[in-house]
């Protein structure tokens, strides 16, 4: 996959599985602490005996992928369970982001969809329905409680960036955050006993993965500006990487702190801590580095798990922790990207009710644990159970203090990012010194 959005999250997609590539918002402000507020709540009554409802759903999925798969198992068990509803399933994958917006905008029955926050939403926010009630009532999948207090908070606060002013429009699912995967087989064997906080204990523990025979970090094409953009996070914050990059101004190019970043990443492949393949890795073949245990260190986000899922088996030692803070720097050493994808509720539909009480129903509860499980990706609700192989994201998830762009702001200018990209892999293959990529962004 490729990236998305933000602690609270959402998903890009402008190619691939389950990930994307797009613009984030500028800010979104939340602490995931996952703790509960008392909300008044009353029982959603959406269905009667009598009623016949047919919902029709234009999901982003394909039938045969994991989620396809168990969302279509959720919806013939959710017909087994109220006999007089019927749910209309229209798979149309990816193409559901340049799709939708025409067809509601034409009139077609569609009563829920879904896809990317940061792309499905401002698309089609003429059509959206605001859930904000459905929000602090109650499901018979919630315990008793407000839906709001027993799903992500920080999923929630990212939708409401997207929401009209004072509304919110998208029911988040399917989160991840962006954070550095490793082999924890490799860190053990190299005698690596704590996990690197600083960029000090960072490069201390290359030099041990060095000298256990392994290449300590790897990257590819697609994820490369993710390296500098969380440095320059670190040093500056995400604002600043952001303004830097969409203003593209030159004086801020000339700033310290992107010398010292070129200078950092100049030194990792001085000291041999790069694969010696980084300088010509086309994705995927940096995260399949890290899958055959060619390297033991890759930045990338939680989907990262199921897309490598058919090489590495359920049994691959998988370990996540947050960028390490950086000297002298500035920005919040607990920040990261983090986003979701979210279903959507068309505001002209006649089944709003049971509408939500579907999405409710896949998103708390067995189902969201059993999409969770399939895809070996983060559930929506709090009470659900993290797959094995993403326990240490959960930490740096609930963890995380602020919402970073994606790569740390570094990819918010389109125009931008495949020079930068360009000059970047010329620094980490020896072929520039900082100073000259430095130069070389300045007057871009």
């Amino acid at each position: 996959m490729r990236k998305f959005f933000a602690l609270g999250m959402a998903v890009c997609i402008s190619a691939g599985a389950v990930g994307c590539s797009t613009t984030e918002p500028k800010s979104a402000t939340t602490t995931e602490t996952e703790k509960t507020t008392t909300t008044t709540t009353e029982k959603v009554d959406t269905i009667t005996p009598t009623d016949k409802i047919e919902l029709t759903y234009w999901s982003m999925w394909n039938e045969a992928e994991p989620q396809g798969q168990v969302i279509g198992q959720a919806a013939k068990q959710y017909m087994e369970e109220n006999e007089n509803v019927t749910i209309n399933i229209n798979w149309q994958g990816r193409e559901i982001n340049k799709i939708i917006p025409a067809k509601l905008n034409a009139g077609e029955k569609i009563d829920i969809y879904d896809g990317p926050l940061n792309v499905v939403l401002p698309a089609t926010i003429d059509h959206v329905l605001d859930v904000t009630d459905y929000f602090k009532q109650s499901y018979p999948s919630t315990d008793g409680k407000a839906y709001e207090e027993v799903v992500l908070k920080a999923t929630v606060d990212t939708a409401k960036v997207y929401s009209k002013e004072g509304e919110l429009n998208g029911i988040p699912y399917q989160p991840y955050v962006q954070c550095m995967f490793y082999n924890k087989d490799h860190f053990e064997k190299a005698g690596i006993t704590a996990l690197p906080a600083t960029w000090e204990e960072f490069l201390g523990a290359c030099e041990k993965l060095k000298a256990a025979g392994y290449a300590p970090l790897t990257v590819d094409d697609a994820y490369m500006l993710a390296l500098p953009g969380y440095y320059l996070a670190r040093a500056k914050g995400g604002d600043w990487v952001s303004q830097l990059v969409t203003e593209n101004n030159d004086e801020m190019w000339k700033d310290p702190a992107v010398l010292q970043m070129a200078e950092a990443y100049a030194e990792l492949a001085e000291k041999g801590y790069f694969h010696p393949n980084v300088s010509s890795n086309i994705f995927p073949a940096g995260q399949q580095d890290l899958a055959n245990n060619a390297a033991s260190m890759y930045l990338n986000a939680t989907w990262l798990v199921n897309e490598l899922m058919p090489v590495t088996g359920p049994d691959f030692p998988w370990g996540q922790f947050q960028f390490p803070s950086v000297p002298n720097g500035e920005g919040n050493s607990k920040a990261a990207n983090y986003a979701s994808q979210a279903f959507y509720i068309n505001k002209n539909s006649g089944n709003q009710d049971t509408a939500f009480d579907f999405i409710a129903y896949l998103t708390t509860g067995e189902w969201d644990g059993k999409i969770a499980e399939a895809t070996y990706g983060i559930p929506s609700g709090i009470n659900s159970v993290w797959p094995a192989q993403l326990v240490d994201a959960k930490e740096v998830f609930i963890g995380t203090e602020e919402w970073l762009p994606w790569s740390g702001g570094m990819e918010d200018n389109g125009d931008l990012a495949a020079t930068i990209s360009a000059a970047f892999t010329e620094l980490i293959s020896g072929k520039i010194t900082p100073q000259q990529f430095v130069d070389r962004m300045v007057g871009m």
